[in-house]
């Protein structure tokens, strides 16, 4: 039992290791670009909040063609 705890602790470990030098790599990149930080915010931010970056008009089907 102790050994698949130690095992699940350091797996654990691990990846959140590497999940904070990966999200400080991309900090990085993002200090200074104005670009890349409105990518992120728009198409990775925004999707996880659960909002939309943008509001698309509501498609309509009129005789056969999509307007």
């Amino acid at each position: 039992m102790f050994l698949i705890f130690m095992t699940f602790i350091l797996t654990t470990a691990l990846y959140g290791c590497l999940l904070f030098l990966a999200c400080r790599r991309v900090a990085r990149h993002l200090q200074g670009n104005q670009d890349a930080v409105k990518a992120v915010t728009e198409h990775v931010l925004l999707p996880m909040l659960g909002r939309q970056a943008e509001q698309k008009p509501a498609v309509q089907k009129t005789k056969g063609t999509l307007v």
